[in-house]
């Protein structure tokens, strides 16, 4: 990660939106959020280690029976109002990562330029949308799961990309679509491999649609890594989520494919729960199959 180069980009852009606005009324142009989750989990499993995501080198079982790094994370963002069309985001997230410790990392920092109210284009770091919950991957509270299950993500450890992105929304009778175009270059983190830190092109085409308490997501991802032997990732998913007010229910299966040793694989989670509580209605297990 080019932590040093982000970082000053974020620097950046909280200075603008300091002195641009720098008056009593700050609160209009600036707003700050944050998010953790304190998590113990326990395996006597002595063969293998539960991790909460493919990234992480340690977690509970074979390294220690009680482990804190599959959930536990800190994370702060900021929202800046600079103009009626121009703002910015910057979030910071506090993770178990790649190197095994939780070093502060830029997981988002982009201007976004409103055109008209429904289009605008984001320049800088920028999330990469790889399934319906990818926004609030990291905010345990928020996720209809204790975490995003690692059959679904164990394929693709990239979350954001640096470039570009444009976002357009298109209003037909009841149904509304947000249409997502993105370019930009991420990096994929495996410990252990040959493949650790190794760049990858990103292409990214998603349509999130919108009918009364339905939505659907679709995906197609394509990423071509700089590294030897070359790999490409192509990855679609196609989510879908029945919010009621009483209940909700959603699926999100993905198909990752690689030119690599492992052709294809599938993952699929569906979980159906009460609105108000919590509680689990229906619950497939995460299920991963690979050929």
């Amino acid at each position: 990660m080019n932590f040093k180069r982000t970082t000053a980009i974020a620097a950046s852009m909280l200075a603008l939106g300091t002195v641009a606005h720098a008056d009593p009324t700050i609160d209009q142009y600036v707003t700050f959020s944050g998010f953790g989750t304190l998590g113990a989990v326990h395996s006597d499993y002595n063969q293998a280690d539960f991790i909460g995501s493919v990234i992480q080198p340690r977690g509970a079982g074979y390294s220690r029976s009680w482990s804190r790094t599959p959930d536990s994370d800190l994370g702060g963002q900021a929202n800046f109002t600079l103009t009626e069309a121009l703002s910015a985001v910057v979030q910071v997230l506090s993770r178990d990562d790649v190197d095994g410790n939780f070093k502060p990392d830029v997981e988002w920092a982009n201007l976004k330029y409103e055109f008209t109210a429904d289009l605008a284009v984001r320049v800088g770091r920028i999330l990469l949308p790889s399934y319906g919950d990818a926004d609030i991957q990291n905010v345990g509270y928020a996720l209809p799961w204790v975490r995003v299950p690692v059959e679904i993500t164990y394929t693709d450890t990239a979350t954001h990309s640096d470039g570009l992105d444009v976002l357009y929304r298109v209003k037909t009778g009841a149904v509304t679509q947000n249409l997502q175009a993105q370019w930009g270059i991420s990096t994929e983190d495996l410990p252990g491999t040959a493949f650790t830190s190794t760049r990858a092109n990103i292409v990214m085409f998603a349509d999130t649609l919108q009918y009364g308490d339905t939505s659907i997501h679709l995906i197609y991802q394509d990423q071509e890594h700089s590294g030897f032997p070359p790999i490409r990732l192509q990855l679609v998913c196609a989510g879908f989520t029945y919010d009621a007010s009483a209940w909700f229910v959603t699926a999100t299966p993905t198909t990752p494919k690689t030119n690599t040793l492992v052709t294809s694989s599938r993952g699929m989670s569906v979980v159906a729960c009460d609105s108000a509580t919590l509680r689990p209605i229906l619950f497939t297990p995460p299920h991963a199959h690979s050929v």
